[in-house]
């Protein structure tokens, strides 16, 4: 496969190193200081806000892809199961507008990304603006079970140098619109090829999550304004930390475990309302997350 350039690739550093990984087309920044993984964070949101007046978010993963698909289109390879996902989306939209039981406090055109936020499947991709949160979730896999996917439960990785893909940790640096959407007002951005929800802003505090994990929703638009199937042009960096390294850097803090990164109902009255109104719904959408301890 040809190495696709990215906007990452002219950083250079004494600590850290560009890397080609053909399996996914592009190169891969490696850091191996802290100090290194802060700058090649921001390196990104400076140049990009300068040059293209775009911003860049963060996303941790364990494993890297050759696409970025957001969760509802996940498998999906033709316009016409789009189109199916979109339509079931916009029926529990709907309902959810018509009972009046759930989100009355959260603005329409925030709905459907607190509902991503908290575990549904749409059109919405989940990003940070905190590279350590980023690094929490590069150095933990998911797993669900249930007949939906409702139970989720995060185990700390451990490093298995005899398995290349295993021994690291990866974040993607996402670039999103950065210029306000007048349209929706505060915490929203939009221009011409993605959209931005800063959740922390453009929904009520009462959902808890979003500040806890400094979280926010970005999604990707064709030139019919609608969400294509693959995200993957909004990335444009990739940066790469030994699994090793990167758990020793997290270490054991309070602000980085299961508890403080997804507060329990009890303590985020946004997740309580939602468990109690909206229940499993089908293999489209999948379910409300029910979180399971896993450090």
């Amino acid at each position: 496969m040809k190495i696709k350039p990215l906007p990452l690739d002219s950083l250079t550093h004494k600590y850290g190193a560009t890397v080609p990984l053909p399996t996914i087309g592009c190169n891969v920044f490696h850091a191996t200081k802290p100090s290194v993984l802060i700058q090649a964070a921001g390196y990104l949101k400076h140049v990009r806000a300068q040059s293209h007046n775009r911003a860049v978010y963060f996303r941790g993963q364990d494993t890297l892809f050759p696409t970025l698909p957001p969760s509802l289109y996940r498998g999906v390879t033709n316009a016409n199961a789009r189109d199916r996902r979109d339509e079931r989306m916009q029926l529990l939209l709907k309902q959810i507008r018509k009972e009046k039981k759930v989100l009355r406090a959260v603005p329409e055109h925030a709905r459907e990304p607190i509902l991503q936020h908290y575990g549904l499947r749409t059109r919405w991709l989940d990003v940070v603006d905190n590279i350590w949160v980023a690094l929490w979730f590069a150095c933990h896999s998911a797993h669900t079970f249930g007949k939906y996917g409702e139970f989720l439960h995060f185990e700390k990785r451990i490093p298995r140098h005899t398995e290349p893909n295993a021994a690291f940790a990866y974040i993607l640096l996402v670039e999103a619109a950065a210029t306000p959407d007048p349209k929706f007002g505060a915490g929203c951005f939009a221009d011409g090829s993605s959209a931005t929800i800063d959740l922390r802003v453009a929904a009520p505090s009462q959902f808890v999550r979003p500040h806890a994990q400094h979280g926010l929703v970005v999604k990707a638009l064709d030139g019919d304004k609608r969400a294509p199937v693959d995200f993957s042009p909004l990335i444009v960096g990739v940066i790469r930390v030994e699994l090793s390294d990167a758990l020793e850097w997290l270490g054991s803090g309070h602000l980085l475990n299961m508890h403080s990164l997804f507060p329990p109902p009890p303590y985020d009255f946004g997740f309580q309302e939602i468990l109690t109104h909206i229940t499993a719904t089908d293999r489209v959408l999948g379910a409300i997350h029910h979180i399971g301890a896993g450090i």
